[in-house]
């Protein structure tokens, strides 16, 4: 099967296999930004014989890892689109800057999921507890606010431990308003990295983290709360979701104290492959 790479150009390629992954019309406006901001180069479709797109991965920079999506049609030949583009998809990472590349796939996709661990994708060790909760509407003021192009260095530096992220993924975020933050005496405390699921109507929280010097006395619970008000007027059709490792209990517990309840509606299979820098084989 012939495979392409998705370009900003080209990204009307892939419109109606995403609008089918969602069940519901897309627009390629986010697509576009992130091209516009990123310029990556590990997106790729595939096509039949007549040249209509029937599958495509991309992934997401996040630091010196790689968070990866894929979708396929159920064809007759979905096995073969998935193996070509999986495999094109390992031979662009390879001797990259990237030391992982992950993807969250539905347990129940056996086929995908035996094709990613012959090219050496194994399962994540951990276990994740999904919890969601509802917006809350803005009564009152809250002392949190939207991150800013001056807080960058701050919020890199307090997410720094789970999560490395360039600057220009930090500046994107912000300007979308996907970074909120907690200050004290002109100091960035806390902060809170989202995402947004638009046609799924879902505020995903990525990670939220409290600067070491200030653990322990409720920023992280202040700041997710107050999040709640300032992304739940943003989008005030939204749900919000959060995807919390079984063993972080603190975390656990900040969730619980902003009113999140664990659901249990949700089955992912995190499948993970370590890249090293000289790696050069070729799996064609």
């Amino acid at each position: 099967m012939p495979v392409f790479q998705i370009k900003r150009e080209n990204l009307e390629k892939i419109l109606n296999l995403l609008e089918q992954s969602y069940g519901e019309p897309v627009s390629l406006k986010d697509e576009t930004d992130y091209f516009d901001k990123v310029q990556p180069t590990h997106w790729f479709y595939a096509t039949n014989e007549v040249g209509r797109p029937f599958g495509f991965i991309r992934s997401f920079d996040k630091g010196d890892w790689i968070a990866g999506e894929v979708f396929f049609q159920l064809i007759e030949d979905y096995e073969k689109i998935a193996d070509d583009l999986i495999c094109q998809y390992i031979k662009s990472i390879n001797g990259t800057k990237f030391k992982k590349s992950s993807f969250e796939i539905k347990s129940s996709q056996k086929l995908l999921i035996s094709i990613f661990e012959k090219y050496g994708f194994r399962p994540a060790k951990w276990q994740y507890r999904f919890f969601k909760c509802n917006p809350i509407h803005a009564t009152t003021s809250c002392h949190s606010r939207f991150a800013k192009e001056k807080d960058i260095e701050q919020i890199q530096k307090i997410l720094a431990a789970l999560i490395e992220l360039e600057t220009k993924y930090v500046s994107l975020a912000i300007t979308q308003k996907r970074i909120t933050v907690i200050e004290e005496s002109n100091q960035i405390v806390a902060a809170n990295y989202v995402f947004f699921k638009t046609l799924e109507k879902q505020t995903v929280i990525e990670v939220i983290a409290t600067a070491r010097e200030f653990l322990g006395k409720g920023y992280a619970t202040k700041l997710l709360i107050d999040s709640l008000f300032l992304l739940g007027d943003l989008y005030p059709d939204h749900s919000f979701c959060s995807k919390i490792k079984s063993d972080n209990h603190a975390s656990v517990r900040t969730h619980q104290k902003a009113g999140f309840i664990e659901v249990s509606d949700e089955t992912e299979l995190v499948l993970s492959k370590n890249f090293l820098p000289d790696m050069t084989k070729d799996y064609q």
